[in-house]
């Protein structure tokens, strides 16, 4: 079956249109540019989840419903034991709803998949249909189906090493560049290799160049970051052709930190933790575990955390992220800590030490106000959720070490990002001033005259047909986990 139409996820990690504008000021979006000024694309705002992360963001953009539904709060999965909190980094089997590619695939639509969060092993998909290449976030780097590795892994491999040396120098901001160009050559050549009815990517460059970099994020004119966004551009051009509708989306802005208040630090000084999440994590390097004082090290050291990096590379002589945080279930005792902030913003409290907590986060310097999570998030998987979403007061950023209480001018994720629609269809398709994350799946299915899902958060008009995506694929992922555990 094809759906007769080709429609194009453009994913532009970190990006918003105030950086874009920017980039078309200093000419590195020159192709886009004239999309705009011609009334190709349209443009609004996009508002990110709470707090604006990459892995919520971007898993609501490919399910089209908030965080309390999918699951995913942050990078880490957190539970709460009777002793303890019990926590390992998010995987793909605890997304609690089915992604854009799921969707189409019960329709017998094909998909192209590639750096989408949570995707790895790719072969896990429930999704026979897909062409699926998992995010950098992984431990290495696969695709679905397997016969494509051979032809394509260079593609995507390359270069990976620049999200972990990823600073404000031009070297490493060049390495990061190129790999944008070697990526985009790999999505085209693969575009042109395999059957697709969506194409999702997600370009994860212009996320690495802005952590870091105060003076690019605010407005002073950049060197090699217009590569990055050349880069984008150039596969813009390339394929707006050959696709009849685009959706360019981002999972979040970015904006310039005058003050980072570290809210580990507080929750130790008050009492709340004697070891916070940070300093329990550890880094899995040739299956031998490395103590998190050696990670802290490295992360304030940056010439000898390349050379450390370089030199794990040659060791284990793999193309892929050689370093990566150890993935199985760790546990913080409740006699350790009452709470934990396991990433930017999000805070788990011990059970009956609620009110505590909030005490101490409210009197905690920058916190503009503190957000119960029950009132943040909403659906079957809310009960998951963090106890309080933290929001920064300006000019603070909230950041996440435990050895000072504040740092001065840095960058972090602004909750403002961005959605572009454009190509054959966009005059027919309804159009809003403004969006949110889980807006975009009822979006792209109603270009591919598709139902929208029943119980999605997103907007859509009231004459859209509605479809039980959450039940027909629960069924399948109950049947996959049985067989598993045979």
């Amino acid at each position: 079956m094809s759906a007769g139409r080709r429609i194009l996820i453009l994913g532009i990690d970190g990006a918003s249109w105030k950086i874009i504008d920017k980039m078309i000021e200093w000419g590195a979006m020159p192709y886009l540019k004239h999309l705009l000024s011609n009334g190709k694309i349209k443009r609004g705002p996009m508002h990110s989840t709470l707090p604006p992360m990459t892995p919520p963001a971007w898993t609501s953009i490919a399910t089209g419903v908030n965080p309390g539904k999918h699951g995913v709060y942050g990078f880490h999965r957190i539970f709460k034991d009777k002793d303890g909190f019990r926590f390992h980094l998010m995987r793909p089997y605890d997304v609690g709803y089915p992604r854009i590619h799921e969707m189409l695939a019960m329709f017998k639509l094909k998909s192209i998949i590639i750096n989408l969060p949570l995707t790895y092993p790719p072969w896990e998909t429930l999704c026979k249909e897909c062409t699926i290449i998992n995010d950098w976030m992984a431990p290495e780097l696969r695709i679905h189906p397997v016969h494509l590795e051979p032809k394509f892994k260079h593609y995507f491999t390359k270069g990976l090493e620049g999200h972990v040396l990823k600073s404000r120098s031009e070297s490493s901001i060049n390495a990061i560049a190129d790999r944008a160009y070697t990526f985009a050559e790999g999505v085209l050549e693969l575009m042109n290799t395999v059957d697709w009815d969506l194409l999702f990517v997600v370009f994860s460059e212009p996320d690495w160049i802005m952590h870091f970099n105060p003076d690019f994020v605010g407005g002073k004119k950049a060197g090699s970051e217009l590569k990055v966004y050349s880069a984008i551009d150039d596969f813009l051009r390339k394929t707006y052709s050959i696709v009849d509708d685009i959706i360019m989306v981002s999972d979040h802005g970015f904006t310039v930190c005058n003050r980072l208040v570290n809210v580990p630090y507080f929750l130790k000084k008050y009492g709340l933790a004697e070891k916070t999440f940070q300093e329990t994590l550890t880094i899995k390097f040739s299956n031998i575990e490395v103590p998190s004082w050696i990670i802290r090290f490295l992360r304030k050291h940056d010439k000898i955390k390349k050379i450390a990096l370089s030199l794990a590379s040659k060791l284990t002589r793999k193309a892929t992220r050689t370093i990566s945080i150890e993935s199985t279930t760790h546990t913080i005792p409740y006699n350790e800590a009452k709470a934990i902030m396991p990433d930017a913003g999000i805070i788990y409290a011990a059970p009956n030490h609620e009110k505590e907590v909030l005490s101490v986060l409210e009197r905690i310097p920058g916190i503009q106000s503190v957000l119960v999570g029950k009132e943040v998030y909403w659906g079957y998987n809310a009960l998951k959720a963090p106890d309080y979403v933290l929001i920064p007061e300006e000019p603070y950023c909230i950041y996440t070490k435990s050895d000072t209480p504040f740092m001065d001018y840095n960058t972090n994720h602004h909750p403002i990002g961005l959605l572009g629609l454009g190509g054959d269809h966009v005059d027919e398709v309804w159009w809003r001033s403004s969006w949110n994350t889980w807006d975009v799946v009822p979006l792209a299915l109603t270009l591919l005259k598709l139902p929208v899902p029943a119980d999605t958060d997103g907007y859509y008009p009231g004459n859209i047909k509605r479809y039980n995506y959450y039940s027909r694929w629960n069924i399948a992922v109950r049947t996959r986990d049985i067989k598993r555990s045979h």
